[in-house]
């Protein structure tokens, strides 16, 4: 006759129960006494009120272990918000650079701006000087026919 091979329990089910096996009963069925039943599990856990706790539990509190909605964060939460902090700072340093580069582009514009306008005024000023030259030449020409 082949043998059949008995299923070993696993930790889960020793602990909440086999309802769940697959190998029979193995000395473990839904009414059995050694089960552990809600109240057995949730009786340690005590909801205390601020009211009930220590000054010296109460007013401890660790920003990195209690966000601001009261959600208790850790493990990625924490590692996230250390990834987040050196972006921001590469994020800064990027946007103080940009700004940094922005002023002194308008500053090389605006002198290369002033430069043209100075360029534009010497003309006009040469110009004038030259009108005024032909001017007084003609005078002076119209003066030796005079």
């Amino acid at each position: 006759m082949a043998r059949v091979r008995k299923l070993t329990i696993s930790q889960s089910e020793r602990y909440l129960g086999s309802s769940y096996s697959f190998g029979g009963s193995n000395g473990n069925s839904v009414t059995d006494e050694s089960e552990l039943t809600e109240e057995d599990v949730w009786s340690h856990a005590v909801d205390h009120s601020p009211e009930d706790t220590p000054e010296s539990f109460g007013a401890w509190s660790s920003r990195d272990a209690v966000m601001g909605n009261g959600r208790v964060c850790g493990g990625l939460s924490l590692a996230f918000e250390d990834i987040l902090e050196k972006v921001c700072e590469e994020l800064v340093t990027r946007i103080d650079d940009l700004k940094a580069e922005t002023r002194r582009k308008w500053d090389e514009t605006e002198e290369e701006m002033q430069m043209l306008q100075m360029a534009e005024l010497w003309r006009e000023e040469s110009v004038r000087v030259k009108l005024m030259d032909s001017k007084l030449s003609l005078e002076e020409k119209y003066e030796e026919m005079n």
